[in-house]
């Protein structure tokens, strides 16, 4: 089954142009377009949509009124008085429904239920961005590791003598010789894992986003977050959070239900219009009429379902503090790991970096005239991409941590100041 995964993953992975450049004709895949790409295609965001489109019928069927009904008579009875006999019509009567206590409470209902389903979509759309982007920064993440392990192996192989052009010019010993092939089989090994764990990142990405598998894309490498706005302004961003929203329309939809419910304890009134045919004056004559008839709450007085509705607003007013605490301690936790997360890049940056290299350039040297021995080259190669790997998970750690601040802001890409 791996192999399967890995041939079909091949023709799109042989494009990555990973250790020799970015081709001029691909498309990079930034996080951006990936964003935008996955709006394009997500069905989950099509399904949300067609909520939206029903409740938005429902709203409209809110305010129509039940259909009229007609009834129609006929008897013996004018027959038998007039003595011709026969069936004669007696009545045509045209009854019609008006909801004059219903409809404005339940319009008001359903159109609160609808401003819910919107916020149900934004809030699925804003869940969905912080998914594909958690997804595509562990993609460049798997790319990090791949080129690393890559470079890595090609550093070992320069000290076996094994590329000529740049090999380190110096006789290895059998036990030394040895010891590096050890190191380059563990290091040839770490390219094949890390290789199939960046495909499976890539069969991830193209089925969420529905790519071609022969499209030839670039994954844009990880990079250092510059700048993101203040906590105080994701706060103030937070206060329109759709979670919100979508709680707090629903505990208006319910207010509204109380009053329809309430309303509901008196039926609408019917009026009809009516035609009578009777024999009068020992003739056949018609009679017109209009009546009313409307329902008395004596026995019922829906007081069960108004109850019900007053306790889900009651119980929505609980949910929305209880939300409210849940994103501000959230977005809290995850805005000061971010800023934890953009020290910790710097020191690596600056400091961590830069003397692991330097350790290893002067480990290099020594070894290339004698001075060092394999153990401490060994030692110094691995520190050093050991170090690279560390850095670029600090780096898919602070954009997942931006993520989900922004997710807990309620701050869509789109809308993002900084940190792109």
């Amino acid at each position: 089954m791996m192999k399967n995964k890995v041939g079909a993953v091949f023709s799109l992975f042989v494009f990555l142009n990973l250790t020799t450049g970015d081709s001029a004709s691909a498309t990079e895949l930034n996080l951006e377009n990936v964003v935008q790409r996955w709006n394009q295609v997500s069905y989950d965001d099509k399904i949300a949509e067609k909520n939206v489109a029903i409740g938005g019928e429902n709203l409209i069927n809110a305010g129509k009124w039940a259909n009229p009904s007609i009834e129609i008579s006929a008897g013996n009875r004018i027959g038998l008085d007039s003595g011709d006999g026969g069936l004669d019509p007696t009545q045509l009567r045209v009854n019609q429904a008006i909801p004059i206590f219903r409809t404005r409470h339940q319009k008001a209902m359903f159109s609160e239920t609808l401003k819910g389903e919107k916020s149900r979509r934004k809030l699925l759309q804003l869940k969905k961005e912080y998914d594909i982007s958690v997804e595509f920064h562990e993609l460049q993440f798997q790319k990090a590791k791949f080129v690393i392990a890559e470079e890595k192996l090609a550093s070992i192989r320069r000290a076996l003598g094994r590329k000529k052009k740049d090999s380190l010019v110096r006789f290895l010993k059998p036990i030394d010789k040895s010891r590096l092939k050890i190191e380059e089989n563990d290091a040839f090994v770490a390219v094949e894992n890390n290789k199939g764990e960046l495909e499976e990142a890539i069969e991830n990405i193209i089925t969420h986003l529905q790519l071609s598998r022969t499209e030839e894309i670039n994954i844009k490498s990880l990079s250092r977050i510059t700048k993101f706005p203040s906590l105080n302004k994701f706060k103030d961003i937070q206060t329109k959070h759709p979670y919100l929203n979508e709680l707090n329309h629903k505990q208006k939809s319910f207010e509204h239900k109380i009053s329809l419910e309430k309303s509901k304890r008196f039926n609408d009134p019917v009026i009809s219009l009516y035609s009578e045919k009777d024999y009068l004056n020992n003739r056949k004559q018609n009679a017109y009429g209009l009546s009313l008839m409307f329902s008395i709450p004596l026995w019922n007085t829906n007081s069960t379902e108004i109850s019900k509705a007053k306790f889900n607003v009651d119980k929505y007013e609980f949910l929305k503090s209880r939300e409210k605490l849940h994103l501000d301690a959230n977005l809290y936790k995850s805005y000061q790991h971010l800023l934890h997360l953009n020290e910790l890049e710097m020191n690596y940056r600056t400091k961590v970096i830069p003397s692991s290299k330097k350790f290893l350039n002067l480990t290099v040297k020594g070894f290339s005239v004698g001075e060092s021995n394999v153990l401490s080259l060994v030692d110094a190669y691995d520190n050093y991409y050991n170090t690279q790997q560390k850095y670029h998970e600090v780096l898919k750690n602070s954009w997942k941590e931006l993520a989900a601040v922004r997710y807990f802001a309620s701050q869509k890409l789109s809308n993002a100041e900084g940190g792109k």
